[in-house]
């Protein structure tokens, strides 16, 4: 004797339902990771590039410094602490502040 779980449906009908329901299901998910790994692809991408700025930056002041020029190191630090003050880039802002405490003294 079958065992019906719903009087209209088989158990064949219920297997081939959660099967499209699933794949359906696992489309979806499939897509919208993707579209995660893009977006987090693409806002790393941005972050890098900014940070190349500052790590070029930052680069600068130290040879200026060595060469024994800390007013041309000043300015690099001023263009720094308003470009990370735009973007609300909290770290640079800090570090910036203390160079430029640093080099006003000099």
């Amino acid at each position: 004797m079958e065992i019906k779980l719903f009087p209209y449906l088989y158990k064949e009908d219920l297997f081939h339902f959660f099967y499209n329901q699933i794949c359906k299901l696992m489309k979806t998910e499939i897509t919208s990771f993707t579209l995660f790994l893009f977006i987090a692809f693409f806002s790393l991408n941005l972050n890098a590039q900014k940070m190349t700025f500052y790590k070029t930056q930052w680069q600068k002041i130290d040879s200026l410094e060595k060469k024994g020029l800390p007013k041309s190191a000043l300015q690099v630090v001023d263009e720094i602490y308003e470009k990370a003050k735009t973007e609300n880039n909290s770290q640079q802002v800090i570090k910036s502040f203390i160079f430029k405490l640093k080099y006003k003294n000099q």
